[in-house]
């Protein structure tokens, strides 16, 4: 017989992470039952990868919720973030972040994705905002739920989120963002290595259309119709035009070149820890990078991975498809004067 998942009451629902929002789906919120061990054993929280602690979700009227959101005046404790392009080492440095006690790491939340999607796709004019902001605020208000007061929650974002960087961290004036990057030859390498990778980037350019021709120097791509190695370097492009002007314009904003993570992993360590004000040792951390999580592949565990088997594989592709790099190189030269996009950004973690 199948057993129902755990009830819950109001209050437990905003201040405990007990039951994680996993979507909005249409009229309903729906979450899912979570302990401290199924967070740390979700690589990522949507609906095809997230661990629960029951596989039964529940659903819960959206506008209920936030009636009672609102009545309850929940608060949204300050978040650090982990912002980043994609495939250049975010799940890795979220995962060595995670520790039972002191950090509570979620990775990849839906929400925030759909949130974004929302508003890059929007018509203009038709959207209603004080809505879409007010769901904003309930899923910060419900990402900063903590198990201790002393265990911080770090929140990978993914991609979409990008491009709503201002907005949320609006709400989230007291945050610590961690800016994750790669320059554009290793991203390049990195976006264009495989057939599944390349169908990302495509399909992926295409859902942020909104985001990228609101930039003016952006604005007259038209991205149905760009190669992979141009929708690669497309993206970076806009991401990357994103961080600089965060960092000009938001304190508590730090950027990470993905090579110096992983060439120094535990100087970067370090340096995240004391930025985001964690409580970790030195040798609690000397302990992370040389343990196992350093030598798998930070999404599938079954994998032996480490910095020498990534940094072969980079140069092999390379090889492989430097001519599609070369494509990528020459599309993004044209618009980088429009853009004016430092070579290396400021505000660095690790100098």
């Amino acid at each position: 017989m199948n057993t129902p998942p755990p009830a819950f009451e109001w209050d437990e629902l905003f201040h405990r992470p007990d039951h994680h929002l996993l979507e909005f789906s249409g009229p309903q919120a729906l979450f899912v039952p979570m302990t401290r061990e199924s967070y740390a054993r979700s690589i990522f929280t949507d609906r095809q990868r997230i661990v629960p602690a029951h596989p039964s979700g529940r659903g819960v009227d959206l506008n209920r919720l936030l009636e009672r959101f609102d009545a309850e005046a929940i608060p949204a404790r300050p978040l650090r973030f982990v912002f980043h392009l994609a495939h250049g080492g975010s799940t890795l440095l979220s995962r060595a972040l995670d520790c039972p006690g002191r950090s509570l790491v979620i990775r990849e939340p839906f929400p925030l994705r759909q949130l974004a999607g929302e508003r890059l796709s929007a018509v203009p004019g038709t959207m209603d905002m004080a809505l879409w902001e007010k769901r904003l605020r309930l899923v910060t208000a419900l990402l900063g739920r903590r198990y201790r007061d002393s265990e911080p929650v770090v929140v990978k974002a993914n991609v979409p989120v990008n491009f709503i960087l201002p907005q949320l961290l609006a709400l989230q004036e007291d945050s610590r963002s961690l800016l994750l990057y790669s320059g554009l030859q290793p991203y390049l390498v990195s976006v264009l290595k495989g057939p599944d990778h390349r169908r990302w980037v495509s399909n992926v350019i295409r859902q942020l259309e909104g985001g990228v021709r609101s930039i003016e120097a952006l604005s007259a791509v038209r991205v149905a119709e760009l190669s992979a190695p141009e929708a690669a370097a497309c993206l970076w492009l806009a991401q990357m035009y994103q961080y600089a002007r965060l960092l000009e314009t938001h304190a508590g904003v730090k950027s990470l070149d993905s090579d110096r993570f992983f060439d120094r992993p535990l100087e970067s360590l370090r340096a995240a820890v004391e930025f985001y004000g964690l409580e970790l040792s030195q040798a609690e951390l000397e302990g992370i990078v040389a343990g196992e999580l350093f030598t798998r592949h930070a999404k599938l565990p079954g994998q032996r991975y480490d910095n020498a088997v990534r940094k072969a594989d980079m140069e092999r592709h390379t090889r492989e498809n430097r001519q599609d790099i070369e494509a990528g190189l020459r599309w993004a030269e044209k618009f980088l004067p429009g853009l004016d996009l430092p070579g290396v950004l400021p505000n660095a973690l690790v100098s």
